[in-house]
């Protein structure tokens, strides 16, 4: 399958999301455009890959899990 222009993929992302993810986990200081990218970017993946929300959430509770157990 080819892909659409403006489609986005959580694989694509993630990269880019997770630093951010980690920095809140560590209650360390995110900047407001970290934020917006962030937010942008969830946004981005829940629209255009159709399994973006599960895989946001599956990723999400893998780093919570690892989190607390160190």
């Amino acid at each position: 399958m080819l892909k659409e222009k403006g489609q986005v993929k959580f694989e694509e992302k993630w990269p880019y999301m997770r630093p951010v993810v980690l920095k809140l986990l560590k209650h360390e200081p995110v900047s407001q455009p970290e934020w917006q990218e962030l937010f942008y970017s969830v946004h981005l993946v829940c629209l255009w890959d159709e399994k973006g929300p599960v895989k946001i959430r599956d990723h999400l509770h893998e780093d919570i899990v690892q989190f607390i157990k160190e």
